[in-house]
């Protein structure tokens, strides 16, 4: 039978959206024994509430986006990790668990499932994985605004979910629990810059023209970006070159790292338009390239396979805010 739960009162349901001592994301004012995620959003008085508290609103070139906050952030990454270790435990639920089964506990910092595991398989740790995305979207969505970046990469990336028992599984794991659209997208601009500059040294090391590791063709279609404005200025940047880059995850870094670096000089036309904040730069990439941008990470980390190169790197990744 199924335990039953009281409805709380106006008084907790505010109390779960202000920030408490550090660790802390919601009310230390809960019932005992916890509290259902979802009840937060069932009253008209919170639901606006709770969106704005996990979303800012960014403005790109273009489009209105969602950008989430560093407690949405934080907060999401909790219930992910949550998933991800009973997964390494050799658990999962199959996908068969929904936004109500979503707990908080007493100490208004940890989040659990409130349903009973199964043995862990492929398919369920992908079922589990997507569901997740799936449950957490609505919370992290303002109608009519393009929602978060890398949100729907997230979705798609679980489906490359290597075999449980691979060495790359560990890998994957770590890439999942601190995917990007979980970080800031200056953050992972950041990591593609110090991505860049390890492989761009080995590169020299082994006095080759390219790194070698990141000529796949995983990526065909990224270069399609020439003919984007502001993109095209950077990607004929050295007028000399007729293919200057190609379909290629090396490419694709070099790309990415060079429009960073240089895109704020063209957004300047004409006195129309005028970017000022390199994190609109961040959040293009993030919205226009995202879907390569990801395979690519991944990728690199499956290179260095135990990065021990990476450690620095990914550290810091990882614990920027």
């Amino acid at each position: 039978m199924e335990r039953k739960r009281e409805k709380p009162s106006s008084d907790v349901l505010l109390g779960i959206l202000k920030v408490g001592s550090e660790g802390t994301f919601f009310s230390t004012n809960l019932p005992e024994g916890g509290f259902s995620f979802v009840e937060a959003g069932k009253s008209q008085n919170t639901t606006r509430t709770m969106l704005t508290y996990f979303s800012l609103r960014v403005e790109e070139v273009l489009d209105i986006v969602t950008a989430l906050t560093r407690t949405g952030r934080k907060i999401a990454k909790r219930l992910l990790n949550y998933i991800l270790k009973a997964h390494k435990a050799g658990h999962c639920w199959d996908g068969e668990w929904n936004i109500l089964d979503i707990r908080v506990r007493g100490d208004g910092a940890t989040l659990i499932i409130d349903k009973m595991p199964v043995n862990a398989t492929k398919d369920g740790i992908v079922a589990d994985l997507q569901k997740f995305i799936v449950l957490l979207r609505p919370y992290y969505k303002i109608e009519g605004i393009k929602g978060p970046a890398y949100f729907d990469e997230f979705h798609s990336d679980v489906m490359s979910l290597p075999e449980l028992e691979s060495e790359k599984f560990e890998i994957f794991q770590k890439f999942l629990a601190d995917h990007m659209a979980f970080l800031p997208p200056a953050s992972t601009s950041n990591l593609l810059e110090r991505l860049f500059k390890l492989c761009d040294d080995i590169r020299r090391q082994n006095a080759d023209f390219d790194y070698r590791p990141l000529q796949r063709l995983d990526c065909i279609g990224w270069t399609k970006i020439r003919d984007t404005m502001p993109y095209s200025k950077v990607f004929h940047y050295d007028q000399s070159l007729s293919h200057p880059y190609n379909d290629n995850y090396w490419d694709l870094l070099r790309f990415v790292r060079n429009f960073i670096n240089r895109g704020l000089k063209y957004t300047q036309i004409d006195g129309v338009q005028s970017i000022e904040d390199p994190v609109i730069l961040d959040i293009m990439v993030a919205y226009d390239l995202g879907k390569f941008i990801t395979k690519l990470v991944l990728h690199v980390l499956y290179v260095f396979e135990k990065p021990k190169r990476l450690v620095s790197t990914w550290n810091a990744y990882k614990t920027s805010e």
